[in-house]
């Protein structure tokens, strides 16, 4: 499933700020509940969609990871299917200060950031991330 990337709103219909039932409403309750972190909040699991959903304290989505089998668009180009060099030189047309570390990339201009632990600057994306604003400084 292809899902429009609105920097710092959400993904399609999926809004940040939405709470669990908003969104269990939208994507169905084939969903799992996982704690990532020790610590953390639960995160919505929804496998079958590529769809990792973020909640903070309040049950309020936070942040959304985008998987494989969907499709993350950001102005009409898919940042997940494609090697991990060429979405960040796409991305870099938007924010040239983009950060890039070991394990991916993160734009906190953009709300965007990508998972991509790698050997070679040309290997696929494994997820994608898109956060509300401020999502890295609350935590």
């Amino acid at each position: 499933m292809k899902y429009k990337i609105n920097s710092y709103q959400g993904i399609g219909k999926i809004k940040f700020g939405m709470n669990k039932e908003e969104i269990s409403n939208l994507l169905g309750s084939n969903n799992e509940e996982i704690v990532r972190t020790k610590g953390s909040n639960p995160v919505d699991v929804y496998e079958s969609l590529g769809l990792y959903v973020y909640y903070n304290n309040d049950n309020r989505c936070v942040a959304i990871e985008l998987a494989t089998p969907c499709s993350p668009l950001f102005e009409g180009h898919d940042l997940l299917n494609t090697s991990f060099i060429k979405t960040v030189k796409y991305l870099k047309k938007y924010d040239p200060n983009i950060e890039i570390n070991n394990d991916g990339f993160n734009s906190k201009k953009l709300g965007i950031g990508g998972y991509c632990p790698r050997e070679d600057d040309n290997e696929k994306l494994e997820s994608i991330i898109c956060f509300k604003k401020d999502y890295y400084d609350e935590k």
